[in-house]
């Protein structure tokens, strides 16, 4: 596997647990396409789900 940017931007965990969506976004560097976009709704209702958080909208943006 090629080694990682350096620059990259990190998705690191908030104190909460949780990551912000704009660093996942950063961490692409390019408009995400819908199926993508798709991909990270799901992954986040499964983890909320896993969790049994409830949450605002607020929290997760």
């Amino acid at each position: 596997m090629a080694s990682e940017d350096a620059n990259a931007p990190k998705c690191d965990l908030e104190g909460d647990g949780c990551v912000r969506l704009s660093l996942i976004l950063k961490a692409f560097g390019a408009p995400i396409r819908e199926e993508q976009a798709w991909a990270m709704c799901y992954q986040t209702s499964k983890c909320m789900c896993r969790s049994g958080r409830r949450t605002t909208a607020d929290a997760i943006v």
